[in-house]
């Protein structure tokens, strides 16, 4: 009885911590100026983020021209970007993609709510237009490696947003270097071949309108080898969505 009597009350003392924790301000990563209980970076902040040159606010990348003479994206019908690969999107990708750096990512997902609230304005539009949000797979080798795949989480933030649904529908059936490095040529040839659709959805995808979710996007080679093979599967379309897009020099 003692024994329970304890852990009942540890139990009550976490949740009064935690409702505490809640209200108590924070300090913006970016400023260091106090910011809301739980927000990491402060609206002024958000604010100039949003007003810069590299916040694309979800743009349609496939119309650019730098996009068309860099990236290979023939097979896909849209490719909607947030913002340019820059600080602090950039920073805070590799910080949580990396690092397992839970405060990045705590920051990341309220830069991408900020931007929600504008995407009826952008070229992104209702999500509710597609069928299916696709998370890019992992290898299981290197998922079993990072422990999560960032891309699956950034598919489940689009999904509360947007109530579209996710669906792992793809794999990788390959394990592959590290692309960091890699040439744009490279890029394109290390992505041949090395994913394929799980047959027990092979007829949930039929005919079907699907946006692909990666957080980076520089070639397009994986996004593309993406929608190529979903297209092999009468699916109706293929678009893809990312948090950033780092141009090659």
């Amino acid at each position: 009885m003692e024994l329970q009597n304890y852990f009942n009350g540890f139990k009550k003392l976490s949740a009064i911590l935690t409702q505490v924790h809640k209200k108590l301000p924070s300090r913006c990563l970016a400023c260091n100026s106090a910011t809301q209980a739980r927000h990491l970076v402060c609206q002024y902040c958000v604010n100039d983020w949003q007003q810069g040159a590299n916040y694309l606010a979800w743009s349609d990348i496939t119309t650019l021209l730098d996009a068309q003479k860099s990236m290979q994206i023939d097979e896909l019908e849209h490719i909607f970007c947030l913002a340019e690969h820059t600080t602090p999107i950039a920073n805070l990708i590799t910080q949580y993609k990396y690092q397992r750096d839970l405060t990045a990512r705590t920051a990341l997902s309220q830069l991408l709510s900020a931007s929600f609230a504008d995407s009826e304005l952008s070229q992104l539009g209702d999500l509710s237009k597609f069928d299916y949000l696709i998370p890019v797979p992992m290898h299981y080798s290197a998922l079993w490696f990072r422990g999560f795949n960032q891309s699956a989480w950034l598919a489940q933030q689009f999904s509360i947003y947007s109530q579209v649904p996710v669906l792992h529908a793809l794999q990788k059936t390959k394990a592959t270097k590290h692309q960091a490095k890699l040439t744009g040529q490279a890029r394109r040839l290390h992505k041949q071949d090395i994913y394929a659709v799980k047959s027990q959805f092979i007829q949930q995808v039929k005919e079907k309108r699907l946006l692909l979710v990666d957080d980076v996007i520089t070639t397009g080679a994986t996004l593309n080898s993406l929608a190529a093979c979903l297209l092999e599967y009468e699916v109706a379309s293929v678009s893809a969505v990312t948090v950033s897009w780092a141009k090659l020099g």
